[in-house]
């Protein structure tokens, strides 16, 4: 019986000792190199440039022909869409306090953070992090009002005002 009880000890000797490196191995895979960075940040730069010139065009579009549609819809439609098909995640967060709609508050601690930064005049904030063990760039840039066109949804507001923010979680390879 203390054989058995001896034997049983090494077993899960063996077995932690194997998780442990597995873990570790895990940790320094997990560790992107500088390049890899370097790649998301330019992935999340064309991402932005994408999402807002969509953005501003289809605000223009849909102010012009009066529909009630906020531009901004059509694009979290857009983000939830390309999400779904594997691309990354983008939100479009409030940055003046008042939201138009409680979903888009900030909730991460990423993103209160980003709202800080863009609010003192930031254009582009980031972290890496990790989501589901794997490395994350967490960017966020600001969304101004850029056109008169946005005031009609956001009065109180003038040309340059920051009224949110869209951030992006981008996996790092």
């Amino acid at each position: 019986m203390r054989r058995s009880f001896v034997l049983g000890l090494l077993f899960v000797g063996v077995v932690a000792g194997q998780v442990l490196r597995g873990e570790e191995r895990e940790a320094k895979e997990a560790t992107p190199d500088r390049e890899a960075v370097q790649r998301a940040h330019e992935t999340v730069k064309l991402l932005d440039t994408v999402h807002k010139g969509y953005v501003v065009n289809i605000t223009a579009t849909y102010v012009k022909a009066q529909v009630r549609t906020p531009a901004a819809h059509v694009a979290k439609k857009v983000f939830e869409f390309s999400a779904k098909n594997g691309g990354p995640r983008v939100r479009l967060i409030d940055a003046t306090g008042s939201p138009q709609n409680k979903v888009n508050v900030a909730q991460s601690d990423f993103e209160k953070r980003a709202v800080v930064q863009l609010s003192k005049g930031e254009k582009y904030v980031s972290e890496v992090g990790h989501k589901d063990g794997q490395p994350i760039l967490r960017a966020a840039t600001p969304v101004p009002v850029v056109m008169s066109h946005c005031i009609a949804c956001h009065a109180g507001f003038k040309e340059g005002d920051l009224l949110g923010a869209l951030t992006y979680e981008v996996p790092i390879k």
